[in-house]
């Protein structure tokens, strides 16, 4: 499980640094997939390694936000896809968590 989050935690923000400034609405949504991912992995990681990963964060979404300029129009897609991505991240987490560890508790 710890590799998954690894492999995970290095090609998110790979993606994400990639699509950011790509001039197009599926790079910025997914670049904003990633920020809600990142999201969602931050606020599972707190119980474990803590806030780490926050400045990873913070830097995508500062990339994200940037990458909006000109296309405010953009902002409540951009934000629902975030929402819905560190949504999903939680619960495919907890589910893979509950599959692999079936004693843990949560």
């Amino acid at each position: 499980m710890p590799a998954l989050y690894l492999i995970e935690m290095v090609a998110l923000p790979t993606l994400g640094a990639a699509l950011a400034f790509l001039d197009s609405q599926a790079g910025l949504l997914i670049s904003w997939a990633v920020v809600g991912s990142m999201a969602g992995f931050v606020v599972l990681g707190v119980w474990s390694i803590g806030l780490a990963y926050t400045p990873v964060l913070l830097v995508q979404g500062i990339a994200a936000t940037l990458a909006l300029r000109g296309q405010a129009h953009r902002a409540l897609a951009s934000l629902a896809v975030a929402a819905l991505a560190a949504t999903a991240q939680v619960a495919i987490m907890f589910a893979l968590i509950r599959i692999l560890s079936p004693d843990a508790s949560f």
